[in-house]
């Protein structure tokens, strides 16, 4: 199970929702098209915006401390949702919206984990995303969405990844 939850399936979830962005601000597709070199810059956002992945694994405290005013004691178990980190507004400008001039300050590197539970396939992950969508962009450039965007379901906030349950589109 574990290979499978960190081989495949990681992808899946920001394929979809890189497809999803991308359609929904065509302005920001606009500027990729013409400048492919910003794939790489378009999936670090992507990936920030849309975290694959609602909470991380439960980790229990070492020690007593407080948070923010909550009391955590030694041997307590952790979970934070990952968002928390990558929509931090201390730290990303308008982290509701997709944006391609974020600077290098906002690198969204948590969103592979860090110290000794940073990802190891971090680099094939984003090689795989830069791939993936710049391929899909440059053989259907005519794709659109299908779908008005409130009536596209997503995964329910159990799901270990984000993405729409389905993602109808369109192209000519």
């Amino acid at each position: 199970m574990y290979l499978f939850v960190t081989s495949a399936e990681p992808v899946t979830g920001p394929v979809t929702t890189g497809v999803y962005t991308l359609l929904r601000h065509g302005d920001q597709l606009a500027r990729i098209r013409r400048d492919p070199g910003l794939w790489p810059t378009a999936v670090a956002e992507l990936l920030r915006l849309h975290h694959n992945g609602m909470t991380s694994m439960p980790r229990l405290a070492l020690a007593d401390t407080e948070l923010h005013g909550v009391r955590i004691r030694a041997g307590d178990a952790v979970v934070t949702p990952w968002v928390a980190a990558t929509w931090d507004p201390e730290h990303y400008k308008q982290p509701e919206r997709f944006r391609l001039d974020r600077s290098t300050r906002e690198d969204p590197a948590i969103t592979f984990g860090t110290g000794p539970h940073f990802c190891l396939g971090v680099n094939i992950a984003r090689q795989y995303l830069q791939t993936a969508l710049s391929a899909l962009f440059t053989h259907l450039p005519e794709l659109a969405l299908a779908a008005k965007h409130e009536d596209i379901a997503w995964e329910p906030d159990t799901y270990l990844f984000t993405r729409p349950t389905e993602l109808p589109v369109t192209w000519s």
